[in-house]
């Protein structure tokens, strides 16, 4: 395993091209905590420094909307979009595609790059977001077309992530098995082994 600091771990993320040189320097002369050894859960975190990702707040918040908002606003900016207008609207009533009729729920409603979004959200108390809406909806924020970026969930196994990771695969793979970091993500398709050519045989045989 790498070593676990913060020095290593921004020079690792030069080398994979997800932080420019200048972006490092700058992290690194702010911060005296550079050569310290940090667990997993705790390095992993400095990932949203750079822009990298975005976390979810576990425990109970002030406010719903501007959670939402926050968590939002920083998923957007990690793919280079922009999160406006921002409502969530409590007991909306919608459409229900199974009985032809209407109900309520919460809607999350957001402009996307100025284009309008809407989310269905569950809420046991107005103190707690709802982590299953982000891990169903927040695909909505990646960059998408031929960037192959998208959000990885980050938390130990069987737990709600408390932060999402915006790389492609191949590097999600590469920081979680040389840092240890809980990342959720599929492993790379195994190569099909090459079928053995026919021999040839003489015309007329």
């Amino acid at each position: 395993m790498a070593e676990m600091t913060l020095r290593a771990l921004t020079a690792r993320l030069v080398e994979l091209g997800l932080v420019t040189p200048q972006q490092a320097e700058n992290a690194l002369a702010s911060a005296d905590y550079a050569d310290l050894e940090q667990s997993p859960v705790h390095l992993v975190g400095e990932l949203i420094e750079y822009g990298l990702g975005v976390h979810t707040d576990h425990g109970d918040v002030d406010s719903l909307q501007e959670e939402y908002e926050d968590i939002l606003t920083e998923a957007a900016a990690c793919s280079g979009l922009t999160v406006s207008d921002v409502e969530l609207v409590e007991s909306a009533e919608t459409a229900d595609q199974e009985t032809g009729g209407t109900h309520e729920v919460d809607l999350l409603r957001f402009h996307l790059d100025g284009e309008p979004r809407a989310w269905e959200v569950e809420h046991l108390s107005d103190e707690y977001i709802d982590h299953m809406a982000l891990v169903s909806h927040l695909s909505d924020l990646e960059p998408g077309g031929d960037d192959q970026r998208c959000f990885h969930p980050v938390g130990e196994a069987e737990e709600v992530p408390f932060m999402y990771l915006l790389a492609t695969p191949e590097h999600a793979r590469i920081l979680r098995d040389e840092f240890g970091f809980p990342i959720d993500v599929e492993e790379a398709p195994a190569e099909q082994p090459t079928p053995p050519s026919l021999p040839r045989t003489a015309h007329g045989s």
